[in-house]
């Protein structure tokens, strides 16, 4: 049957059924017009919304009620939530609840059920997470993600041994971007660079004084070679494929 889960809740278990689903992919560009022709900065990426028509039906009214009272209180929640379509069931969103509308045809329900997706981006059920030995000056490292949009990981180095007074560079050279931080690592000692939250923490404390540079992102469907300098130990990239 194809349904959707929502907040770890399998939606078929009360007679929903997906007919028909919308997805888009949308940018808003902010344009500046001059005389002759207007000029605009990088594309932004828009909220998603995600309409999907469904159909609920059941062996009687009073059972198709009680579903539709018990669809009706799953879906009701003021956060971003999991949500898993039947039709898609290897990627998920984090989706809030907006809208359910439909009419009772006597033992049916026809509707739409609508969400909203602040953060626009699918991100694939199984995290990618492997580790390097960093033994060379750079290190340089190939990863190709899959997906369809930019992927924002975390870069955990693990010190093999003391090294103080480094100046640490993780950078994606595909992409031009690296970020750098500066300081002493104890043997251990973990200093991780989270590009989707902007902050660099070691030992788990954010670590922010010594810090420059641009957080750098993976391009899905390439091989990105990640170049890491002034460092000896474990590299670890952890990520998840995301989708537009």
């Amino acid at each position: 049957m194809n349904s959707f889960t929502y907040r770890g809740n399998d939606f078929a278990d009360y007679g929903l059924v997906v007919k028909e689903r919308s997805i888009p992919m949308e940018h808003r560009i902010d344009s500046i017009p001059l005389h002759y022709r207007a000029f605009a900065t990088d594309s932004k990426v828009e909220a998603k919304p995600i309409s999907l028509d469904i159909t609920v039906t059941a062996a009687s009214v009073t059972v198709l009620k009680t579903n539709i009272d018990t669809i009706k209180r799953l879906l009701n929640t003021q956060v971003d939530e999991r949500l898993i379509l039947d039709s898609l069931s290897d990627r998920y969103w984090w989706a809030r609840f907006r809208s359910l509308t439909g009419k009772f045809k006597g033992i049916r329900f026809e509707g739409s059920v609508d969400f909203i997706c602040l953060d626009p981006y699918a991100y694939d059920n199984n995290e990618v997470s492997p580790d390097y030995i960093d033994n060379e000056e750079p290190e340089t490292i190939q990863v190709t993600p899959g997906g369809t949009a930019l992927i924002e990981p975390v870069f955990t180095l693990t010190a093999d041994g003391q090294q103080h007074g480094v100046t640490v560079k993780v950078k994606n050279d595909t992409l031009g971007m690296e970020i750098q931080w500066a300081g002493d690592l104890e043997n251990g000692e973990q200093l991780a660079f989270d590009c989707s939250t902007w902050i660099v923490t070691l030992e788990g404390a954010a670590s922010m004084s010594a810090v420059s540079g641009q957080f750098p992102v993976l391009s899905p469907g390439v091989a990105n070679q990640i170049e890491v300098y002034d460092f000896t130990g474990n590299v670890n990239i952890t990520y998840r494929n995301r989708y537009a």
